[in-house]
């Protein structure tokens, strides 16, 4: 059986049909191109002139980042935001940085060293002035936004990969774009650097060590983001060298970024864990415990060397019995909390001995609230009573002087009278003093 030959018509239809699939390959690169490419509007060659003059910790920089220091450290220490933020606002770290992430894209190794030595004298500034800041403080005290940075996680690394291209991106724009004071408080460099002076000025070596390793992610990663963007922006290089020598850089940046992350994947795996465990435990006391007339106060967990785990639960209300305890240390493995053991401690506090304690513990703030309020109108009434009697006490010793200067000069007269009024009110007859 001969097979049938395709026709000229079948030819033309897997013609046009090809032509078509490629037209709409062809559209979807051209509208891709137009959305996503970050070549168009790029200035690489004022960028770099404007980069090499802003990488030297010298002149406004130097006060800069003087300021900057300060005010952080002051944000830090009332615990306010706001102050912060101004403070990352203002903070020239981020330049040398991405020196050191620009230079090494162009292969420009003496630029690089530059930046890296202007970046650690920055940091060394910065130190030192935050050490004595926190030194010197009548508060110094770990406060929130303290605390919230000496526990970097790989989330970290994500805000300084995205700062850093969003960064490099807005810093190569023909125009200033409006994107730079996003990146700057994004990246946040300023606040861990602090916290790191605030770790040595109080001897609190674990909150310096986490401070430090935060401004080491951002900082690295952020250089890193700044090396791929030049090259995917394809900046022109200042010397070329060899594909092997290329490598070689290659795998050294990569060691470098591997080192650094390392620790902070293990810092997130645990915050997970304990986030997990966490969720895990409250279902369980909410689902189990809080029942009825019982009640839990707190509940907190202990771990003695690799195996023991505590689960400690306080409670009041009416007492758990034994067997309803070995009931719910059973009732854990459901809630894959099986390797701890369940502590139940009884207060010996009944519920509703607890809601008639804080109905009278707030009753009693009311009435203190009130006293304390017709306290403060009777200051102020007696304040009032002062002045006024100060104020009379003046006059009448002007009218005394007045009096004896009238009589000096005059000593015919035998009797003065005078009298202290109101504008408003007539002159009384037993206001009328005589001497």
């Amino acid at each position: 059986m001969k097979s049938k030959k395709p026709s000229i018509s079948d030819s033309k239809t897997e013609i046009k049909a090809q032509h078509s699939i490629d037209s709409v390959f062809t559209g979807m690169k051209k509208f891709l191109h137009d959305y996503i490419s970050i070549k168009e509007g790029t200035d690489y060659v004022t960028y770099i002139e404007e980069l090499r003059g802003t990488i030297y910790l010298r002149g406004s920089n130097f006060w800069f980042l003087l300021c900057s220091t300060i005010l952080a450290c002051i944000g830090l220490d009332l615990n306010s935001s706001a102050v912060i933020i101004g403070a990352m606002l203002i903070s020239p770290l981020m330049y040398p940085i991405l020196g050191i992430g620009v230079g090494g894209g162009i292969n420009d190794e003496k630029g690089a060293l530059i930046s890296i030595r202007e970046f650690s004298l920055t940091v060394l500034l910065g130190l030192v002035t935050a050490t004595i800041y926190f030194s010197l403080t009548p508060l110094g005290l770990p406060t929130s936004e303290i605390l919230a940075r000496v526990k970097p996680t790989f989330l970290d690394v994500g805000v300084a990969v995205f700062g850093g291209i969003a960064g490099i991106i807005a810093n190569t724009r023909k125009k200033v774009s409006s994107a730079i004071p996003g990146v700057a408080i994004a990246t946040a460099l300023i606040p861990p650097l602090c916290v790191a002076g605030f770790g040595i000025a109080k001897g609190m070596w674990e909150v310096f060590a986490g401070a430090f390793y935060l401004l080491l992610i951002n900082s690295v990663f952020i250089s890193a983001s700044a090396y791929a963007v030049v090259k995917i922006l394809k900046f022109p290089l200042k010397e070329h060298v060899d594909p092997e020598k290329e490598k070689k850089r290659r795998i050294f940046y990569y060691a470098i970024l591997i080192v650094v992350i390392i620790p902070s994947l293990f810092i997130f795996y645990n915050i997970i864990v304990e986030a997990r465990t966490k969720n895990q435990i409250t279902s369980f006391v909410n689902q189990n415990l809080n029942k009825g007339n019982n009640q839990v106060l707190n509940w907190n967990t202990q771990q003695f060397g690799d195996t023991l785990k505590e689960l400690r639960i306080y409670m009041i209300g009416d007492k758990v019995q034994k067997e309803r305890k070995d009931s719910l240390q059973k009732m854990l493995d459901s809630y894959d909390l099986g390797d701890y053991r369940l502590i139940i401690r009884d207060m010996g506090v009944s519920a509703d001995l607890k809601n008639d304690l804080t109905r009278e513990i707030t009753s009693n703030l009311l009435k203190t609230i009130e006293a304390e309020n017709t306290i403060d109108e009777r200051d102020v009434e007696i304040e009032e009573l002062k002045n006024t009697m100060q104020t009379y006490t003046q006059d009448s010793a002007r009218i005394n002087k007045v009096l004896g200067d009238v009589r000096t000069f005059n000593p015919e007269i035998n009797k003065i009278a005078y009298s202290v009024f109101n504008q408003r009110e007539e002159i009384s007859p037993d206001s009328v003093s005589y001497f």
